[in-house]
């Protein structure tokens, strides 16, 4: 390895063949050429998690680890054992998440507050 931590002869980063450029077209992103059609998340559900999902950013870590920990000596295969951790993660955050939220100075804090008007401007 030479001074900078790589092999001698490596390329550095933005040399290599998966790095993306993105770029708008239409409403569509593109990838290296490649067109994607938008993801769109609006919608009832996508909607209502949204005051919550920065609290439940800031509380999944533990909430994982909570779940991984609770069913790792339980029986049964580890992709049974992922869906579990990741379902009831994703659930759990956001629940908390929601929970918090009720209390007014926390929920000010994660961004789900009460949010003061827009003041018109002056021009």
């Amino acid at each position: 390895m030479g001074k900078s931590g790589r092999a001698a002869g490596a390329r550095p980063n933005s040399s290599l063949p998966h790095r993306l450029s993105e770029a708008e077209d239409d409403g569509e992103r593109v990838i290296e050429g490649a067109q994607l059609p938008r993801l769109e998340m609006s919608g009832r559900p996508s909607e209502a998690m949204a005051p919550a999902a920065y609290g439940a950013f800031i509380v999944h870590p533990p909430v994982i680890v909570g779940i991984a920990l609770a069913v790792h000596r339980l029986p049964g295969p580890a992709e049974l054992k992922f869906v579990v951790v990741l379902t009831g993660g994703v659930a759990a955050s956001f629940g908390l998440a929601e929970l918090a939220a009720r209390v007014p100075a926390i929920a000010r804090i994660i961004g789900a507050g009460p949010r003061a008007a827009p003041q018109p401007s002056a021009v």
